[in-house]
């Protein structure tokens, strides 16, 4: 348990990364254009529905495993 006392290290914002990897720092290009979205009023890229379908379709995969078995997503 955090003493009522004890002080926060200060938050430090890292730049972006320049990896050209795997990635290529996507977590900090989602952030910052969800932020211009929000701060200039432009459309954001996906949507909830969007993600909605990402997470039907994880979860379906990881019944497949579990079953041991092939299923067939249906077109929402």
């Amino acid at each position: 348990m955090r003493s009522e006392n004890a002080r926060q290290a200060p938050q430090q914002i890292l730049p972006p990364s320049t990896h050209d990897g795997f990635g290529g720092d996507c977590v900090h290009a989602l952030q910052s254009h969800v932020i211009s979205g929000l701060l200039n009023g432009t459309p954001l890229e996906n949507t909830a529905p969007d993600y909605l379908d990402v997470i039907r379709i994880e979860e379906t995969i990881y019944r497949s495993a579990a079953e041991g078995r092939k299923i067939t997503l249906e077109t929402p």
